[in-house]
């Protein structure tokens, strides 16, 4: 029994320095591009979704007229290549997506007082603590507490190509929302992995 207690002990601390590595590596990464340049991480989608946010208050349902005439111009067909492709990158970024979330945590940070940069920085820092704590969540209750220490070590030193968990975007969040509900359903009878 005493062995017990001793390695759940030692899978906890695996866990929590697990986790604290995955955050700290995370926010290194961030901190190096957010702290050194005064736009946004990935600054061709970050205002389009700091677009989705700022339209809560004027556009919601996106029925403005702005954007009634910019759906308009997106839309129009073309034969011209380059410029169909333009118009649908245009209308994909400013009408097609909408991620309500994710708009709302700017619209609420912003609100405060925040720029829309900052807002949008600080959901970065928001977002990467929720996925961390989400994904250690669901791998403690698949592998234990050990288990889910090594692999958020191991996963704090990986980089997706093209769309990893460097950045938060909406599908990452999202992934962090689904993973937590996820972890019970894992668990043994008892509730606890050992």
């Amino acid at each position: 029994m005493n062995g017990g207690i001793t390695s759940s002990k030692a899978g906890l601390a695996v866990l929590v320095l697990g986790l604290c590595f995955f955050l700290a590596v995370r926010f290194a990464f961030l901190g190096t591009i957010v702290l050194d340049r005064s736009i946004p991480i990935e600054p061709d989608d970050s205002y389009g979704y700091i677009l989705k946010a700022a339209q809560i208050d004027d556009c919601f349902l996106q029925r403005c007229p702005a954007l009634a005439d910019l759906r308009e111009q997106t839309t129009a067909p073309s034969d011209d290549p380059p410029t169909a492709n333009s118009r649908y990158r245009e209308y994909h970024r400013t009408l097609f997506q909408f991620h309500p979330l994710h708009s709302l945590i700017l619209y609420i940070l912003h609100k405060t007082g925040l720029s829309w940069e900052g807002a949008y920085a600080a959901t970065q820092v928001v977002g990467m603590v929720l996925l961390g704590c989400a994904a250690a969540y669901f791998m403690f209750a698949v592998w234990g507490a050990g288990g889910a220490g090594i692999a958020l070590t191991i996963l704090a030193l990986t980089l997706f190509a093209k769309h990893g968990l460097h950045t938060v975007v909406p599908s990452n969040l999202t992934t962090g929302l689904a993973l937590a509900p996820c972890g019970p359903p894992c668990l043994p009878a008892g509730g606890i992995r050992p």
